[in-house]
Formats: C-alpha cells, sequence, structure tokens
C-alpha cells in the first residue's frame, strides 16, 4: 500500500502504524485503510474530521483521506468537557447515521443477545472466580427492558478517542466497534468512568434525559456488562494487571 501511495506523489508522515498521515500539495492528510462504510455520514455530521476522498487500490483495499486535525486526546480530567453530551445526543439521535449503519448491515444489538454472546465467550476459568461469577449471575438475572429504538452507538468511549484539535474543535474518532443499541451502552461508559455522581443528573440533562432509578439500573448493567468484556478480553491477551484492574471497577460499581 505505501509502495502506491510513492507513486501517486504522496510523502510518508513520521507515524507508520495502521494509521497513516500523508502530505501532498503542502496538505496534511489522515489515511486509513479499510475502516468503517459509516465514515462519510460521521463526517458529514461533523462528529469526525472531514472526508475528503476515499480510493479503492488495486488489491481491493479501500482508503479514505481526512483532514489532518493537529491535536491532542483528552485528559481523564478534561472528560467534563460539556460538549460531550451534546456529541454523543446528536449521535445517538442522528436518523442519517442509523439508515447508513442499517444499509451497511449493522443489526440491532439487544441486551440479552448481548449477554448471550458473553456467555459463550466467558471460559470457565473466569466463571470460577467468585467476583465474576456474581456479576455473571447480576447480569444474568437483571438483563434490561429494550429501548423505543436502537441508537448509533459508538461502544468504545475512552478518553483517548476523543481528538481536540489545536483549533478547539472536539471529535469523536475510532468508529471500528460502533453498533446499533442502547444509547446507554455509551452513556453508562462515561459516567461511571469520568463524571463525579453527583453530576450525573446535569450532564444526563445536557444530554436530554432525566436520571431516573430505573435508568440508573440500566447504567449499572451496562458498565457492569463491559466491564466483563474487558476482563475476558485481558485475559485472552494474558494481561492479568490490567484484567485486575477492571476486577477492582466492577467491585466498585457494585458498592456506588
Amino acid at each position: 500500500m505505501v509502495r502506491e501511495y510513492y507513486q501517486m506523489g504522496w510523502t510518508l508522515g513520521e507515524q507508520y502504524e495502521e494509521d497513516y498521515y500523508f502530505s501532498k500539495d503542502d496538505n496534511k492528510y489522515f489515511i486509513k485503510k479499510n475502516t468503517t462504510p459509516i465514515i462519510a455520514t460521521l463526517s458529514a455530521e461533523g462528529i469526525v474530521p472531514k472526508l475528503k476522498w476515499t480510493k479503492r487500490l488495486s488489491n481491493g483495499d479501500v482508503i479514505i483521506a481526512q483532514d489532518f486535525e493537529n491535536g491532542r486526546t483528552l485528559l481523564s480530567s478534561e472528560m467534563v468537557d460539556e460538549r460531550i453530551p451534546k456529541i454523543l445526543s446528536k449521535v445517538h439521535n442522528s436518523a442519517k447515521i442509523k439508515k447508513m449503519m442499517k444499509n451497511h448491515g449493522y443489526s440491532e444489538e439487544t441486551a440479552e443477545n448481548s449477554f448471550r454472546n458473553l456467555e459463550l465467550i466467558l471460559p470457565q476459568e473466569l466463571k470460577n472466580n467468585k467476583d465474576i461469577h456474581f456479576t455473571f449471575e447480576y447480569l444474568k438475572n437483571n438483563i434490561p427492558e429494550e429501548p423505543k429504538t436502537y441508537s448509533p452507538c459508538h461502544a468504545d468511549l475512552h478518553k483517548d478517542n476523543w481528538l481536540l484539535s489545536d483549533k478547539g474543535k472536539l471529535f469523536l474518532v475510532d468508529w471500528e466497534q460502533a453498533v446499533l443499541g442502547d444509547a446507554a451502552i455509551d452513556i453508562s461508559f462515561i459516567l461511571y468512568k469520568y463524571i463525579p455522581r453527583e453530576n450525573w443528573s446535569s450532564w444526563l440533562e445536557e444530554y436530554g434525559i432525566e436520571l431516573t432509578l430505573k435508568y440508573q439500573q440500566k447504567l449499572k448493567w451496562y458498565m457492569l456488562f463491559q466491564s466483563l468484556i474487558m476482563v475476558v478480553w485481558y485475559h485472552e491477551k494474558r494481561q492479568f494487571s490490567y484484567m485486575n484492574e477492571w476486577l477492582i471497577f466492577i467491585n466498585k460499581v457494585f458498592m456506588e
């Protein structure tokens, strides 16, 4: 792929990983291979940096070029940025993004299906852990009711996926894990990981919903579910220190 870039007159940037930074005619572009097909719609909605073009290479790979937004990812302390609930509300309520996801084969992911998938990938070694067993049983016995409508969800709202440009623009990037599901998937992660509990009501007010007891229970379910997924993921990679951090976090969720 890089050879083809050179043949087209591009100059390779300093970073050379899965994502590439190229320049041509004094313009800088962020170039990515085989990314999510909804990138054009996200660009049109202003959620990600502007998409410039899409091209198919001779080997069948599809590359996209976006405006290169020089900037940095957010710090944990900056995740209280008042723009975040507004951006997420825009994403979750976007008929255009939802339509594009459906057109590209994204199916609606229910809480029950999510739990059944977790049940299939949870190894017996982890099931024997009393804390994990307790969490698993909680999820099993408290599956929340489904929303009236499913939303486009980013499903990986770690602070490193928020890009703050030097011009002060805030973007939500890396949509490879996106799903059509309950908006609580995204909201629970932001609230539990970054927002002080006493600020949840005001955060959700900015987003556009009310913090009821029923919704708190849904947020708890989705956060525990995502935490257990992370435990399984780090267990598979044999990165036990990170796995234990998520187990500690699970206990924290139960104690609150």
